[in-house]
C-alpha cells in the first residue's frame, strides 16, 4: 500500500506546518495555522476529539509564548470541556494510571 495515496485531512497538514513554525520559533505563524486548522476542524465531519482538543492545546501554547494569557486560558479550557464532555472517563483512568 502506497501511503502517498491515501486521504489527509487538511487540518492535520495544517497541524504539521503550525509544528513546523513553532519548533523553528515562529510562533506568531505557528498560531495563524493552528487557528487555521481548528476552523478546518470544526467544519471536517470525522474529526475526533483527540485531535480537535491537540490543536486546542497547541493553540493555547501559542498564546502563552506570546503573552496573551487570557486567551490561553480560554482555549486550555474549551480543551478540557471538550475532554470532559466527549470522552469517556476511561480516558482518565489511563491517563492518571489505573492503582487497583
Amino acid at each position: 500500500m502506497n501511503v502517498h495515496h491515501l486521504p489527509q485531512k487538511i487540518s492535520l497538514v495544517m497541524d504539521n506546518e503550525a509544528q513546523w513554525y513553532k519548533r523553528r520559533g515562529y510562533i506568531d505563524f505557528a498560531k495563524d495555522r493552528y487557528e487555521d486548522s481548528l476552523s478546518q476542524k470544526r467544519n471536517e465531519s470525522n474529526v475526533t476529539p483527540e485531535e480537535l482538543c491537540t490543536t486546542l492545546i497547541n493553540l493555547a501554547d501559542c498564546h502563552k509564548q506570546m503573552g496573551h494569557l487570557d486567551q490561553a486560558l480560554f482555549r486550555y479550557k474549551e480543551a478540557v470541556t471538550i475532554y470532559e464532555r466527549e470522552l469517556p472517563s476511561s480516558h482518565f483512568l489511563v491517563a492518571v494510571g489505573n492503582k487497583t
